[in-house]
């Protein structure tokens, strides 16, 4: 059966509901992070497709996260689950609308070197990189991975483009060697704003087209409600802009 390698980092969210929505009701604690990406698949996938979880998880939550995560059907193995001592990645998440929102971050399990990664991925037929904490692979590790796969490497880029500052409040940072990060992967997503610091272009097509003339296969850039800009080396593209629902 063929098996894709799904790596991130399984986060412990504490969600706080936008002022004026939240009334008496109290934050919602649940599982985010790689679990979201693990349940897309599940509901996605062909039926002769499996997914192996590839994640680091904090000793103090281990049992309860393995747990969480073996609900899901679909799953091949838990091998990927690794104990780590540290605590575990946990995150308050602010919400001031329903569009934005801040996060803070606390814990934090460490990222994974080729030589842990090898043996785990040498049994998958592609790879969705998802980068959750923003350090699950350094450069080294993710040029590593690149030479050491032989299939298909999808990357989500997401918190690969966020710092912490000295309060634990996730930032906007930019990325250096963002032309080697590139060559990494063969499809790169992420929304507006990640797009244009990873490509250097403000506009989310011209952002995508750059991105595949650096070497990437296809590109996506994802816009809320008007849609999503991408391009492909094939010289496919598409911007499409989708009115909001009215209700």
């Amino acid at each position: 059966m063929p098996r894709l390698g799904i790596l991130g980092t399984l986060v412990l969210d504490r969600i706080h509901p936008p002022p004026g929505e939240a009334g008496d009701v109290e934050p919602t604690r649940d599982w985010g992070g790689l679990l979201y990406a693990l349940e897309s698949f599940e509901a996605a996938r062909e039926d002769d497709w499996t997914f192996l979880p590839i994640a680091k998880v904090g000793a103090d939550v281990y049992e309860e996260a393995v747990g969480r995560v073996e609900t899901l059907s679909g799953v091949a193995s838990l091998a990927g689950l690794r104990r780590v001592p540290e605590a575990n990645n946990r995150v308050e998440l602010h919400y001031h609308d329903a569009g934005d929102r801040c996060e803070r971050l606390t814990g934090g399990v460490p990222g994974w070197r080729w030589p842990e990664l090898e043996p785990l991925v040498a049994g998958c037929d592609a790879l969705y990189v998802n980068f959750i904490a923003g350090w699950e692979l350094d450069l080294a590790a993710a040029r590593a991975l690149r030479r050491g796969f032989g299939g298909r490497i999808y990357c989500d880029v997401h918190s690969l483009l966020l710092g912490v500052d000295a309060t634990g409040v996730r930032v906007r940072r930019p990325l250096p060697d963002r032309d080697a990060w590139v060559e990494c992967f063969d499809w790169l997503q992420g929304n507006a704003p990640e797009i244009a610091l990873v490509s250097g272009e403000d506009d989310p097509l011209e952002g995508v087209r750059r991105l595949v003339a650096r070497g990437a296969e296809a590109a996506f850039c994802t816009l809320g409600p008007a849609g999503a800009a991408w391009a492909s080396a094939t010289g496919e593209e598409e911007a499409r802009l989708e009115a909001p629902d009215p209700r």
